[in-house]
Order: structure tokens, then C-alpha cells, then sequence
């Protein structure tokens, strides 16, 4: 694989899974541009289509026509994404949920105003062969798409995003079962068990899941690793913050023996965890 940079940085890549060459569960496709709400020189989608439309207003949902574009089948049930936001004019959120379906207490990126921020989203294909985007702020919209997953595969399950973790507490802050919510800051240099299996429509069997993990409140630099809790801690990091942001990344991890997930974080702080899909 190859990381093209825009300028001199210093690059950090960990790796979480992978899929066998003999294995055609999931389709890779060259990146390809679904959505471009901005104007201008090169600001294009993949078929011309869903681009230059402006920003998409606060409080309402973006619909993305995904199926037959790109290189994704007419069949595909799941796409896996990049999602960005730029130029919003308030800080806020943005999820990603497939159409026809509510919007989900969960959430995907979370920006400050004037940001660009990306992130990795896993979602199923809606109805009309779309997914849905709902802001909470105005701002410019890119979507691009990676690979899918074709309707026949039934290893890998996406599900409409729910949340299984918020240690904060308040008004409309919950988890979709009401378990491990409002627990508060997790102390830094510690381990939160988060139990995965049997919620959120996750399957009992599950041998891995896709989830979506929010760092918010943060005292300190810090980052976040998640792992499965039989295993010992690895030298990687999912999220990486700095004090007082609020920050998302996309996490793939192995479901440990007891069905549960441990996420170490090395500052003290909010964290907020929401589950895209599973593997069996």
C-alpha cells in the first residue's frame, strides 16, 4: 500500500485485521468521490453527479446515492467509507446511518468550526440504495467510497449504529440499552471493559466489530487503545487527542473470550463508543 503526503510529516500506521486474498467478502475499490459540495478547480465527483451543491444546512440529512457508483455493485448491502467535513460554520457532529431509517443516537466525526475532519464510517445501504448524512451544524460535505460488501455475504453484518458507551451524564446522553452510561471521566493509565456481544445488535458469536470511538474532555495529551480484554495491551494507538478536544476514529478490533472490548486511555476523559457492525 502506498501514503502519498502533501508535506513533509512524520507517518504511523498500525494494523488491526485483514482479508484473505481467496477470500471475496469484501470488495475493494480504487477510492472513488460520491459527494463534493464545494465548487471549484478539480472539486468533482467520480460520474459528475452530487457535486457543487453548497453546504448541507445544520440539522438536516445529506441522502447519498451509492449503489452503481464507483465501482460498487447494484447488490452491495455495506459500504465502507471516508467521510469528510470542511468549513463548518459551528462546531458540531455529523452521522452517517443508511436511509430509511431514523437517525441514530451515534455520531461518526465531531468538528470544530472552520475544521476539516475525516473519518473511516462502515454503514449499511439504505433504501433507494442510499445512505444518509444528518449535521448538526452547516458545512461542506466529501464523501469518497473504498470498498462494499455484496448483499449474498452474511460473515460480516453491519448494523444501524448504536452506542454502547458514554461515561458522560445528562440530558439525551445515553446508551442504546442503558448500560455502562454516565460512569463518568475514565481515569488516565486505565483500562474500561466495555461488554459487545448481545447489544446493539450484535450477534452473540461476534468475532470482531466495527466501532466508532469518541475521545471528549481529555485533561491532557493523550490516546486510546482498544483491544480485545484476553490479550495484552499492544503498542498501537485508535485515537489520538490533545487536552480539551473532542476526536473520532474508526476502530476494527477482535471481540475478546468474554464477549467484551477494553479500551486503555492514557489521560483522563469522556469516552463515547458506538458500534457500526460485526464480523462472525
Amino acid at each position: 500500500m502506498c501514503l502519498f503526503t502533501s508535506s513533509t510529516t512524520h507517518l504511523i500506521v498500525d494494523v488491526n485485521g485483514f482479508v484473505p486474498g481467496s477470500v471475496s467478502s469484501l470488495v475493494s475499490v480504487v477510492p472513488a468521490r460520491l459527494l463534493e459540495t464545494r465548487s471549484g478547480p478539480g472539486m468533482t465527483t467520480v460520474d459528475h453527479q452530487f457535486e457543487g451543491e453548497g453546504t448541507v444546512a445544520a440539522g438536516s440529512v445529506k441522502e447519498v446515492p451509492v449503489l452503481g457508483r464507483g465501482q460498487v455493485a447494484g447488490d452491495a448491502a455495506t459500504t465502507v467509507l471516508n467521510v469528510t467535513v470542511t468549513e463548518p460554520q459551528a462546531a458540531g457532529f455529523i452521522t452517517v446511518f443508511p436511509c430509511g431509517e431514523s437517525p441514530p443516537l451515534a455520531s461518526n466525526l465531531n468538528y470544530l468550526s472552520g475544521a476539516t475532519v475525516a473519518n473511516a464510517v462502515v454503514t449499511r445501504v439504505g433504501a433507494g440504495g442510499k445512505i444518509c448524512i444528518f449535521t448538526s451544524a452547516t458545512t461542506h460535505l466529501i464523501v469518497d467510497v473504498n470498498a462494499f460488501l455484496p448483499a449474498a455475504v452474511t460473515s460480516v453484518v453491519s448494523v444501524v449504529p448504536a452506542r454502547l458507551l458514554d461515561t458522560r451524564s445528562g440530558p439525551g446522553i445515553s446508551t442504546v440499552d442503558h448500560v455502562s452510561e454516565g460512569g463518568g471521566m475514565v481515569p488516565g493509565g486505565t483500562v474500561a471493559v466495555l461488554p459487545i456481544v448481545g447489544r446493539g445488535g450484535v450477534a452473540a458469536n461476534a468475532g470482531s466489530v466495527m466501532l466508532n470511538v469518541t475521545v471528549t474532555g481529555p485533561v491532557a495529551p493523550g490516546f486510546i487503545t482498544v483491544f480485545p480484554c484476553d490479550e495484552p495491551r499492544p503498542t498501537a494507538s485508535n485515537v489520538n487527542h490533545l487536552a480539551g478536544s473532542t476526536v473520532a476514529n474508526a476502530v476494527v478490533t477482535k471481540v475478546g473470550v468474554s464477549g467484551d472490548v477494553c479500551l486503555f486511555t492514557l489521560a483522563t476523559t469522556h469516552l463515547v463508543v458506538d458500534v457500526n457492525g460485526y464480523a462472525l
